[in-house]
C-alpha cells in the first residue's frame, strides 16, 4: 500500500513538473520571439491581474497562470456536422501515447 501512494504522488509531482516546465518553456519563447521582432512580450503580466496591487510586474511569470485561467474560460466550440465523440476524443488519440512513452522509465528504486 505504502508503494502505491509513493508512486501516485511521484506520478503527480512528475507531471506537473513537465506542465509547469512546458508553461514556462512557452513563455520564454515568446520573450525570445518578442526580442527578435523588437517589439512589448509577455514581460507586463503580473500576479495581480489588476485586482490587487503589486508594486512590481515580476518579469511576465504571471503569464503561465493568465493563459491557464484563459484556457479554462475559453469557449468551446464545436463545428457542425463533425462526430462529436470523436472531435472530443481525438486530443486524448494524439496525448496518450506520447506519456506512454515514459512509462517505461523506472522511476523509482528498485
Amino acid at each position: 500500500m505504502t508503494q502505491l501512494i509513493v508512486s501516485l504522488i511521484t506520478i503527480v509531482l512528475i507531471i506537473h513538473l513537465f506542465l509547469l516546465a512546458v508553461a514556462y518553456g512557452i513563455m520564454l519563447e515568446r520573450k525570445v520571439a518578442s526580442w527578435i521582432q523588437n517589439r512589448i512580450g509577455p514581460n507586463r503580466t503580473n500576479f495581480s491581474f489588476g485586482i490587487f496591487k503589486f508594486k512590481h510586474h515580476h518579469w511576465g511569470l504571471g503569464q503561465a497562470l493568465a493563459d491557464g485561467i484563459k484556457l479554462v474560460f475559453k469557449e468551446d466550440y464545436t463545428p457542425p456536422h463533425v462526430n462529436k465523440g470523436l472531435f472530443i476524443l481525438a486530443p486524448a488519440l494524439a496525448v496518450v501515447p506520447a506519456m506512454l512513452a515514459w512509462a517505461i522509465m523506472p522511476w523509482g528504486g528498485y
